[in-house]
């Protein structure tokens, strides 16, 4: 498979929820740092409970997320997967499976760390893209789609 240009890579970010707050310029410098990986159905981009250390942008493949080996969610391409490991670099809450052969770009914590010491305006953007990710899973898990607050 061919290798993602750098104005694909900047629109895979901008569209993947995390980074759709980030300026073009920055986009650009997330670009240069992420990696590109191909990978082939059945690959699984983490396991459930490893030291997590990347965060998962699926290019063009679909992933099946499972926890304790029951499946509890499907990602399209263009979706971001393992982002808290960009924050904490904990382990993995879920195992995340591509359905599909493909490309998926790989963007490191320290890759990420060092971009937010350079550009201190992005902590609000990601906290706020954070919030709202943390305001639907809540909502989710409790069965209440208010998200309001």
């Amino acid at each position: 498979m061919p290798m993602l240009t750098s104005d694909h890579r900047v629109e895979v970010l901008a569209n993947a929820p995390l980074f759709g707050g980030f300026s073009h310029r920055d986009l650009r410098k997330v670009a240069k740092q992420a990696e590109e990986i191909q990978v082939h159905a059945g690959d699984h981009l983490c396991e459930e409970g490893e030291h997590g250390e990347w965060c998962f942008i699926l290019v063009d493949v679909g992933a099946k997320v499972s926890v304790a080996g029951q499946s509890v969610a499907t990602l399209a391409p263009g979706e971001i997967c393992g982002e808290l490991s960009l924050l904490d670099g904990g382990p993995r809450a879920a195992t995340v499976t591509v359905d599909g052969d493909g490309s998926v770009l790989i963007v490191s914590r320290s890759a990420f760390l060092e971009l937010l010491e350079a550009v201190p305006s992005l902590v609000s953007v990601v906290l706020a893209s954070f919030g709202e990710r943390l305001r639907t899973a809540n909502a989710v898990s409790t069965g209440s789609f208010l998200t309001g607050g």
